[in-house]
């Protein structure tokens, strides 16, 4: 695990490009809400930024299911808002008609909105994720370690943070996904 700031800026960019009637996040269902969908783009500009020195272009075009692509590897940004320290008993997930997208693995941060603090719990390629993670189904509650029980909204997978690869820093993280490029041309 490792963690970065996220700058005001960044922010403030996120919250002008919603306000100027921009939603990237929609798909058409499972979209979330408004704040869900605003910190999970800024959870996604943030780390094309820090990570991948790579800028955000805004647009309202579905991404077809990644944010990002880096050396060929196909990537998609999972973030989760929080108020609290990341404890390895925390789960994050991913949506059940996100299964088929075309991509090669996921990154999993969660940002602390009181601070800016943005950590990256870590990978997980998507062969491997599928295979280990648990299915909730809508409409089920779902208790988590502590806290209230929640009502799944759609079906989804989920994995702890225990589960996933652990990166240190930059560096591995970009590494590891080049790795995933790699399997990619040697299933085709």
């Amino acid at each position: 695990m490792f963690q970065f700031t996220v700058p005001n800026e960044i922010v403030g960019m996120c919250k002008s490009a919603f306000a100027q009637g921009l939603n990237m996040g929609k798909r058409g269902k499972g979209d979330g809400n408004a704040i869900e969908q605003l910190w999970g783009v800024v959870g996604e500009v943030a780390v094309k930024n820090y990570i991948f020195e790579i800028s955000h272009s805004f647009n309202e075009c579905s991404d077809g299911g990644y944010d990002l692509e880096y050396l060929g590897a196909k990537v998609d940004i999972k973030t989760k808002r929080a108020n609290s320290v990341v404890q390895y008993h925390f789960e994050h997930n991913v949506l059940h008609f996100q299964k088929n997208y075309d991509l090669d693995g996921y990154i999993f941060v969660r940002i602390n909105t009181n601070n800016l603090l943005l950590t990256v719990c870590g990978i997980c390629y998507k062969d491997d994720f599928f295979k280990i993670a648990r299915c909730d189904k809508a409409g089920t509650y779902k208790k988590p370690d502590r806290g209230e029980p929640f009502l799944v909204r759609d079906d989804m997978y989920s994995i702890y943070y225990n589960q996933i690869k652990d990166v240190s820093n930059a560096y591995e993280l970009r590494k590891l996904i080049y790795q995933w490029q790699l399997k990619r041309i040697a299933k085709s």
